[in-house]
């Protein structure tokens, strides 16, 4: 399948990480731009509270996360990632069966759960994991997917993703443009730059 990772100009030196060493970096959840990342309800119970902090947190906290979406042409993805079309956009494919791959799920009101349950279940890890998979339905147009990934950067090559192609906003400066020419040729990925009505151009 096709995703889509949106950055902004500003972010040139990320961008050229990307593509030269075919590596995305990975951030902690606690610093992405939605506050209520990780946050959940839970029932009211004793030693619920030591549960969380014991077992629960811990886990969530292994975790780091590498936002994508399924769509290239959103334009509000464009002003609010790739800094008002300034940025680009980079294409993957990788397979819907990848194991560190998850689906973004949208919710009216975050989850509730009975932690002393799961923890007694054995079900901690998989909680941790559906809680960084969960956003208010705020953030459906985003239609993301995320790698829930333990290292500071997901390798392309040792998970069989491969990087085809950059999308470059219309208004990428030309001086960015002739960088990511270079690079590109280099690394026999496809270059290609959208109009303001966000359909592919060529160069």
């Amino acid at each position: 399948m096709k995703l889509y990772k949106f950055l902004p100009a500003a972010k040139l030196e990320r961008i050229l990480d990307i593509l030269i060493n075919e590596r995305f970096h990975c951030s902690d959840w606690r610093k992405l731009n939605d506050p209520m990342e990780g946050y959940f309800r839970y029932t009211v119970e004793e030693d619920a509270k030591k549960t969380i902090d014991n077992f629960l947190t811990p886990v969530k906290e292994n975790y780091k996360v590498c936002s994508f979406s399924e769509t290239y042409n959103e334009p509000l993805l464009w002003a609010h990632y790739a800094e008002g079309h300034k940025g680009v956009v980079i294409e993957i494919d990788i397979s819907n069966k990848n194991r560190f791959l998850k689906s973004v799920i949208y919710f009216k009101k975050h989850l509730s759960f009975n932690i002393k349950k799961l923890h007694e279940d054995g079900k901690i890890k998989n909680v941790a994991k559906l809680i960084l998979r969960c956003k208010l339905k705020n953030w459906e147009y985003e239609r993301e997917f995320r790698l829930l990934y333990k290292d500071a950067f997901f390798n392309c090559s040792e998970h069989n993703v491969k990087i085809t192609r950059v999308l470059m906003g219309c208004r990428t400066s030309d001086v960015i443009q002739k960088t990511l020419e270079i690079i590109c040729a280099e690394k026999e990925i496809r270059l290609s730059r959208l109009n303001n009505k966000l359909e592919i151009k060529k160069i």
